[in-house]
């Protein structure tokens, strides 16, 4: 069994910078008071898209992940997480 109670909040921000790029910045935050596994979250974002044509974007971003879990200490850690990618929407 997993009790849960989570609190969060999220804000983002996107900021255009001519007419083919578009930069991003965002937090998260989540407060989980469960007994089970009770944790803090903190996400801050970043990112940038880059208009390539019409519908074809290049994309990267960034997020730091930092738990800061109380019950487990192997479970209190941080990461870095680089995303890079090609998008095409219709």
């Amino acid at each position: 069994a997993y009790e849960t109670n989570t609190h969060s909040i999220h804000g983002m921000v996107e900021f255009p910078v001519g007419s083919r790029v578009e930069l991003r910045a965002g937090y998260e935050y989540l407060n989980d008071t469960g007994k089970t596994f009770p944790l803090k979250m903190h996400i801050p974002r970043a990112g940038i898209s880059i208009k390539l044509h019409r519908n074809f974007f290049f994309e990267t971003s960034w997020q730091h992940y930092s738990y800061n879990e109380r019950l487990f200490s192997i479970r209190d850690y941080r990461a870095n997480v680089l995303r890079t990618g090609l998008c095409f929407t219709y």
